[in-house]
């Protein structure tokens, strides 16, 4: 490759660089947020500086703040950034030229099941070169996304409200009960269940514990604290052992009852609550690829996790709802 041809894509990633530390406000920050080291971060802004000839940010402030010129520069980054992807994003729709490496953000509930089969129908099937999948909180996932930190974030009930990216619907799971089996009877109330045992509740801090105590509130369920797990396996322990009930997902059982438990799963009462999956992208930068993704995870949810689920849930075939591909996309302006 030319030696002037590499400049210029150095000093477009050193732009993109450059962006994240600004709506940061520090190095050490956007580092985290790009995956490099905050001498990294340092080194590109400084080659980015001596090469327009002039200082981008005040670095006796904390957080930093852009000089003149970096306010200047900032708004015509964005732009820049904004239409070298749209280059990318039609480049490959016209002529699939192969993503060199793919960044996906996903649960912890769905890393188990979903993410190993389809990270290699991308490498297989798809444009994919490389993937590599980080594993977190929706909300992290949704700030990496908008930070250009992943390129694809795979999240449960996400937010509407965010400009500038496309979502595919991908399937809703129902939140379903985990009992001792001797309180596995056909006339379960969650009255009934209070009046046998304690619940044994997610963490409240994550956001699968938050879910389920919305839920409870709004069906003015009113269980007194007990004991909370920040992990299912613990949560399928504990019901084992008889001391209390849970409310989990099918999802996140398939991942708790991989060792024997003698636990049963049952159906909510009534006034049943579900969480909903989608595969989240950046408007239009990768062409159609987000929807293949989609496509493929929607195929797997359907085809592998939702029979092994009937394996200890078989009423949960029902409550999933696995939409078809005209009715997973919206795009927010």
């Amino acid at each position: 490759m030319p030696k002037a041809v590499e400049q210029e894509i150095n000093l477009l990633r050193a732009t993109e660089i450059f962006v994240v530390v600004a709506e940061t406000g520090s190095m050490t920050s956007a580092g985290a947020v790009l995956g490099m080291t905050q001498s990294a971060v340092s080194q590109q802004i400084h080659n980015l500086e001596t090469s327009i000839g002039t200082e981008l940010f005040d670095r006796d402030s904390r957080p930093l703040c852009l000089t003149m010129a970096g306010s200047m520069m900032f708004e015509r980054a964005k732009r820049l950034l904004l239409e070298a992807n749209d280059l990318r994003a039609a480049m490959r729709s016209a002529f699939a030229i192969p993503i060199p490496h793919l960044r996906l953000g996903v649960l912890a509930s769905v890393a188990g099941s979903l993410v190993a089969p389809l990270v290699f129908e991308l490498l297989d099937k798809l444009s994919a070169k490389s993937v590599s999948v980080w594993t977190g909180f929706g909300n992290d996932h949704q700030r990496s996304l908008q930070n250009r930190a992943l390129d694809l974030i795979l999240i449960a009930d996400p937010v509407y409200e965010a400009a500038g990216l496309e979502r595919h619907e991908l399937f809703s799971e129902p939140f379903v009960l985990v009992v001792p089996p001797t309180l596995a009877t056909d006339q379960i109330t969650f009255a009934s269940l209070l009046k046998s045992l304690p619940l044994i509740r997610h963490s409240i801090r994550s956001p699968v514990g938050m879910q389920i105590e919305q839920n409870l509130r709004r069906l003015r369920v009113a269980a007194p604290p007990y004991v909370e797990f920040d992990s299912i396996e613990s949560i399928v322990a504990a019901v084992s052992l008889g001391r209390g009930w849970g409310i989990s997902t099918p999802l996140l059982l398939l991942q708790g009852l991989r060792r024997p438990h003698s636990v049963a799963v049952r159906p909510l009462p009534s006034g049943g609550f579900s969480r909903s999956f989608a595969l989240i992208a950046r408007s239009g930068e990768l062409g159609n690829v987000p929807s293949e993704i989609a496509r493929v995870a929607r195929t797997i949810t359907r085809d592998v996790i939702v029979p092994s689920i009937c394996t200890f849930a078989p009423f949960a075939k029902e409550q999933f709802e696995i939409p078809t591909a005209g009715d997973s996309e919206r795009v927010e302006s």
